[in-house]
């Protein structure tokens, strides 16, 4: 994300949602001086980050969507075919596609070309697709002759299937989610 786009978003998302008495010069001073001043350390070399954000900070993801809210809408509504069901979850994108594969491959140039350094990698399949933690597969179905979507626990190649030990130093909160996970599992195992 390129800082100057960053602020100009977020300027104008602030003046397209007024609130009185909210200090938007002030909100803006200080996420320049937070984008323009992530400096750090690796391997014994000073760095300072000139594109993008820092990972961790708490208000990237809603900078994300400013950002690319206009993508959104252009991939939406600015095409010759519309893709169905078209979601984004930060930098991850699933839509489903009417259209010809050829046509896919013109819409993914089309994309790639909305906003300066925002790249798209497509990938698809007939049968199935990643999104997130989710697969997506089609299944046919021979007694009504239809095709119908199902899901399933999507797991990357490099997840280890670890999870933290209770008494590490976490949230109450993650280990609480943890217990009701497994138990969830374990009952649906059953």
């Amino acid at each position: 994300m390129h800082i100057d786009r960053t602020l100009q978003v977020t300027k104008d998302a602030l003046a397209q949602h007024p609130v009185s008495g909210r200090p938007d010069d002030h909100i803006l001073n200080l996420l320049e001086i937070t984008l323009k001043n992530n400096d750090f350390t690796f391997n014994g070399e000073h760095y300072l980050q000139t594109l993008g954000t820092a990972m961790g900070k708490s208000y990237v993801p809603g900078l994300a969507d400013l950002y690319l809210q206009v993508f959104d809408y252009k991939a939406t509504t600015g095409f010759i075919i519309k893709a169905i069901l078209y979601f984004r979850f930060l930098d991850d994108i699933h839509f489903f596609w009417t259209g010809t594969l050829e046509e896919l491959k013109q819409f993914e140039t089309f994309l790639n070309l909305l906003i300066d350094n925002i790249h798209i990698t497509l990938s698809y399949s007939y049968e199935k697709v990643d999104f997130l933690d989710t697969t997506i597969y089609r299944i046919n179905d021979t007694t009504t002759d239809m095709h119908i979507l199902q899901t399933r626990v999507y797991f990357k190649d490099t997840d280890t299937h670890q999870l933290l030990h209770i008494t590490y130093n976490v949230n109450w909160y993650v280990t609480r989610s943890l217990i009701v996970m497994l138990s969830a599992q374990q009952k649906s195992r059953v």
